[in-house]
């Protein structure tokens, strides 16, 4: 089997883990809809490589090889202010 690179677009979203105070971070591939999480930012890149590395080869194994060649190119992510009523007793993150 040849090797091929290619490029899909990660999401990393600094995060807070459930419950607690502690920092994490969660990182997303779109185009495959998967997401996992690391307590730093290399750690979770780590696991999202190869977590769409598994996905992919599952997607090969089970015959499903025209997915995996459709790249991301044409993405953009941007941070948007979004007014909205919150309970004032709700918690919230900050950077």
């Amino acid at each position: 089997m040849n090797n091929k690179v290619i490029n899909y677009k990660i999401v990393v979203i600094k995060d807070q883990r459930t419950g607690t105070d502690e920092v994490c971070y969660t990182a997303y591939v779109p185009e495959f809809g998967i997401s996992t999480d690391g307590d730093t930012i290399d750690e979770v890149i780590q696991n999202i490589k190869e977590l769409t590395k598994f996905h992919v080869e599952s997607l090969i194994e089970e015959g499903d090889s025209t997915i995996i060649i459709h790249e991301s190119t044409d993405s953009f992510v941007f941070d948007a202010n979004i007014e909205m009523n919150i309970p004032v007793n709700a918690k919230t993150l900050t950077n």
